[in-house]
């Protein structure tokens, strides 16, 4: 992996604290929808290629065990699943972030 230019003219390696950090300062700009693209963030520590992964699920199933499991696997990726993302080369979401997708998750029935 490579060093990059960031924005505001540094070179940044790529790690789990420079993606956190490139997320984290995006979190006021997200949208309702949770779709966010993220074209260089701004910021001196930023790493300027990062995005977030999103899941589609449905607003709801007609099968209320199916919607729960998969409500209590989603939430548990959005906490303590947190900590296994370095291990498969994510950054840990920016606890705003994850709140956010708390919340829009709590919607699924």
């Amino acid at each position: 992996m490579a060093s990059l230019e960031n924005r505001m003219g540094q070179y940044v390696r790529p790690s789990d604290a420079s993606g956190t950090v490139s997320l984290a300062n995006t979190s006021g700009q997200m949208p309702s929808n949770l779709r966010l693209f993220i074209p260089d963030p701004d910021g001196k520590d930023t790493y300027p290629i990062v995005t977030y992964t999103w899941l589609l699920v449905y607003r709801s199933y007609t099968d209320p065990i199916k919607a729960e499991k998969i409500k209590r696997f989603i939430d548990w990726g959005l906490s303590e699943g947190q900590a296994f993302a370095p291990l498969y080369g994510y950054a840990p979401l920016p606890q705003p972030i994850a709140a956010l997708a708390k919340a829009a998750l709590a919607d699924v029935r």
